[in-house]
């Protein structure tokens, strides 16, 4: 389990979500919608966590504007459910992995 020992969010936007009792990703009967995190314009620096490739339930992902260092493309192969991926700004350098082509319900791109 991953803990969060200070952080800084500028903005955090979770519309349509439909977020119901129990964590994103786990296998609640209650949590059957999809998950969309959108994560832009907010100044956050760093890469983006692993942790967000464990949230098994995210069906859109859009993550923009990153500042700081240039990292590694994030590990996202877990994310099967995902059908849209907007990573825009991010500082990720390297090649764009393999599993991406193995992710048969990603529509945008």
């Amino acid at each position: 389990m991953h803990s969060v020992k200070s952080c800084s969010i500028k903005y955090l936007n979770l519309k349509e979500t439909e977020l119901r009792p129990g964590l994103p990703g786990s296998e609640s009967p209650e949590r059957k919608a999809g998950l969309g995190i959108r994560i832009d314009g907010s100044a956050l620096s760093g890469k983006i966590p692993d942790l967000i490739g464990n949230l098994t339930r995210i069906d859109r992902l859009r993550i923009s504007d990153l500042n700081g260092a240039p990292t590694g493309f994030p590990d996202l192969q877990n994310l099967t459910n995902m059908n849209t991926l907007i990573l825009r700004n991010c500082l990720i350098t390297g090649q764009i992995p393999a599993y991406l082509g193995e992710l048969t319900a990603v529509k945008t791109l």
